[in-house]
């Protein structure tokens, strides 16, 4: 009598809770790693982005501190001047022309002159406002000052002490410019005249326009009543003409705090653009200096590594993705191995899920392999390189 075969569903049984508890924890390390993954690109481009911000506002404050010392030291350079000028004219006053005459004046505002390359001309004006003498040319016709605001400050103020006027057109040279100016006086203390020293805005031009922005920057000084005296790229519409009168309220209510820098993000710009603006009252003059930067410039490099990010973790999601879709339940095999398949209905039709039938695609047709099964055992074939990680986890279920 023949020993009856121990039943095959006994191996299959015990297997198939192991098997499922595979396929769960394989799910689950899939969810997990995809997480995991997507929160680690989160913080990195979040703190990436921090740090463009950060570098965009110390970038524009270097500018805005760099063009500042610049301005200053112009100034103090023309004000020094201009002292020395007082002293003589002053001294010329008390003792006239056997002290200097005529010509050593003009030659003497010609030897100043030279040492300010940034100014037009030096310039002498009497106590009621009319031209005495010039570094250049003698003036011919009357271009009197009187009625020029800074004129009337220091003739009514003996402290006025350097007064930078508005930009305002001159009348020598038709050109915008910026007086420089200073008042003399008698031997008895009255008021003696002014000496100016005229520096057209063609300078400040040239001085904003030496740093680089980005494509989207910009530089502008204002006086402080907030008219334009030069910007870089030169800005359009109306705001941008010289002399006009432009700002927006979170810039006065900033300057009305008492501040003099800071740097903040605005979209509230003449020309609209987004802009990280650093924001500086010019050291000794009463200029206000605004440095921006595009936050499309500033945010350019940040967006390169969060399309790479992006496409990494895109990558990754899709081949954990495949690793979930290539894994397929496991069916018991007399043997105590295993049939992947989908579907029960895969196992041979003629003795389910107990025979391994060898040889080709055909031949296992034939042999009782449903077409489906054939599929679902070549699409594992292309799921190789996860074995080793397949295994793994199949060993940690156990």
């Amino acid at each position: 009598m023949n020993p009856s075969p121990a039943p095959a569903s006994v191996g299959g049984a015990s297997a198939a809770p192991r098997r499922r508890s595979f396929a769960a924890l394989l799910v689950v390390a899939v969810v997990l790693s995809n997480l995991a993954a997507i929160v680690l690109g989160g913080l990195s481009l979040s703190d990436s982005r921090e740090r463009a911000e950060e570098a965009a506002y110390q970038s524009t404050r270097n500018l805005a501190r760099m063009l500042d010392q610049s301005l200053a030291s112009s100034a103090r350079t023309i004000d020094v001047a201009l002292l020395a000028l007082v002293d003589e004219l002053e001294r010329e006053e008390s003792e006239g022309d056997a002290y200097l005459k005529d010509d050593e004046i003009v030659h003497m505002l010609a030897h100043f002159k030279g040492w300010l390359p940034e100014t037009e001309g030096i310039r002498v004006y009497d106590a009621e406002g009319r031209p005495r003498w010039n570094s250049g040319p003698k003036l011919q016709g009357v271009f009197g000052i009187a009625e020029r605001d800074y004129f009337i400050a220091l003739r009514n103020n003996p402290e006025a002490g350097l007064i930078v006027s508005r930009p305002l057109v001159g009348r020598v040279s038709g050109r915008w410019i910026i007086p420089f100016a200073r008042r003399f006086n008698r031997p008895d203390g009255s008021f003696g005249g002014v000496v100016s020293a005229v520096v057209p805005v063609d300078y400040f031009d040239r001085l904003l326009s030496g740093p680089q922005f980005g494509a989207s920057g910009c530089a502008v000084l204002r006086y402080l009543d907030f008219s334009l005296i030069s910007s870089h790229p030169v800005l359009t519409g109306p705001a941008g003409g010289i002399g006009s009168v432009w700002a927006s309220p979170e810039l006065r209510a900033r300057l009305g705090e008492g501040r003099t820098e800071f740097a903040y993000r605005t979209a509230e710009t003449p020309d609209r653009v987004d802009r990280f603006l650093a924001v500086r009252r010019v050291e000794g003059l009463p200029f206000l200096l605004f440095i921006g930067m595009g936050s499309a410039d500033a945010f350019a490099q940040w967006r390169t590594e969060a399309l790479e990010t992006a496409v990494v973790l895109g990558f990754f999601s899709m081949r954990l993705g495949r690793l979930r879709a290539g894994h397929r339940p496991f069916l018991p095999t007399p043997a105590g191995g295993s049939l992947p398949c989908r579907r029960q209905q895969c196992a041979p039709l003629g003795h389910p899920c107990r025979t391994h039938q060898p040889g080709s695609g055909a031949g296992r047709r034939r042999a009782g392999w449903q077409a489906g099964c054939l599929r679902g055992r070549s699409r594992q074939r292309h799921h190789g390189d996860f074995v080793p990680l397949a295994r793994s986890l199949r060993t940690a279920a156990r």
